[in-house]
């Protein structure tokens, strides 16, 4: 094969190797190499990758490629780093197949927009400590047919009008907190931290030990 450059060479092996399954990890700094990655990994077959965030941007809403299971982690290099939202709908949809991993340093950042920060529809949100889920006009995280475990990380400044300030979950989501702050910052007209739709009877699933949605009432409010 004939390259113009090196880079060109290196980008084409690295496009390839990319079809390959097992671990794979990425850095970006921008939101034109965050659109490119996601891209990727929504195409590819690796099933644990790594994506590291070196700067802060805006970004558009991301719908990961539901399917074969496979976990995506995003983390912030040195410093925290915002995805701050500028389209009309959640940042992040995570649909059956897939664990999202929000790790240190990372700021998720609506910017005032009225829909959710991230939208759990059958798959699984994890959020750890260092992260952050901030400024929506709306629900922090919507936990549809779906799964969210908060072993760390902050969940703030979130306005709902009706229910569940950082957390709505559904009938049949789960929500596990063993960690982590959802503070008195967020506000919704029935449960400010958040809420746990009637008839949810996930409350002990096989999640992990300790995991449970804190003996609070289904149907109830988080205050």
């Amino acid at each position: 094969m004939n390259y113009q450059s090196l880079e060109d060479g290196l980008a084409v092996m690295e496009e390839l190797s990319f079809a390959l399954t097992g671990k794979w990890q990425r850095t970006v700094s921008d939101a034109a190499a965050f659109t490119q990655v996601i891209a990727a990994v929504n195409t590819s077959s690796r099933d644990d990758v790594t994506i590291i965030l070196n700067g802060s941007f805006a970004a558009e809403s991301v719908m990961f490629t539901g399917g074969a299971a496979k976990t995506i982690a995003l983390r912030g290099e040195g410093a925290n780093r915002t995805i701050t939202n500028s389209g009309d709908a959640e940042i992040f949809t995570v649909p059956a197949g897939i664990t999202l991993v929000l790790d240190n340093n990372l700021v998720l950042d609506s910017n005032k927009k009225k829909a959710w920060l991230v939208n759990v529809m059958g798959g699984t949100l994890v959020m750890k400590d260092g992260s952050t889920l901030r400024r929506s006009g709306s629900v922090g995280v919507y936990i549809g047919n779906g799964n969210f475990t908060m072993s760390g990380g902050t969940i703030s400044r979130n306005t709902a009008s009706g229910y569940g300030g950082g957390v709505y979950v559904s009938s049949i989501g789960y929500f596990g907190k063993i960690g982590g702050t959802i503070d008195a910052t967020n506000s919704a007209r029935y449960g400010r931290v958040a809420y746990v739709m009637s008839g949810n009877k996930k409350r002990d699933s096989a999640a992990g030990p300790g995991v449970t949605l804190d003996s609070r009432i289904p149907g109830q409010p988080w205050e």
